[in-house]
């Protein structure tokens, strides 16, 4: 589906709203995860004014990449939102996360459960 038409506006506007929540935007590949971030800065006036507050983290992306550990942690703010290809289905638990968006087709149910189980953890404290 084309960035920022049907379902992909919708959850634009989600995100929009919990934009200082954790929020993890799973795209089909890198380049989609770069139109969603690009798209996603574009509509969060905040987050044109910070380049932290909504960051593709993605392997081909050191910048990114540089990130994760701020987006996994409970104290750091930023990252707020992580758009990304594969990064719940690559063994990153992300505690932090409080929503979710499938921007992507899955074709497995394996492949499903693992990326709603990545943002699923619960912490301890």
């Amino acid at each position: 589906m084309a960035t920022g038409t049907g379902k992909t506006y919708t959850a634009f506007k989600i995100i929009w709203r919990l934009w200082k929540v954790k929020t993890i935007v799973s795209c089909d590949d890198q380049d989609h995860a770069e139109r969603m971030r690009q798209e996603l800065v574009k509509i969060i006036p905040a987050a044109a004014s910070n380049r932290r507050s909504v960051m593709r983290i993605t392997g081909d992306d050191n910048e990114g990449k540089a990130q994760l550990s701020y987006f996994i942690d409970n104290d750091e703010a930023y990252p707020a939102i992580a758009t990304t290809s594969k990064l719940l289905t690559t063994g990153v638990d992300a505690k932090t996360c409080k929503l979710i968006v499938l921007d992507q087709h899955i074709n497995s149910m394996t492949e499903f459960k693992q990326i709603i189980g990545r943002g699923n953890r619960l912490r301890e404290d």
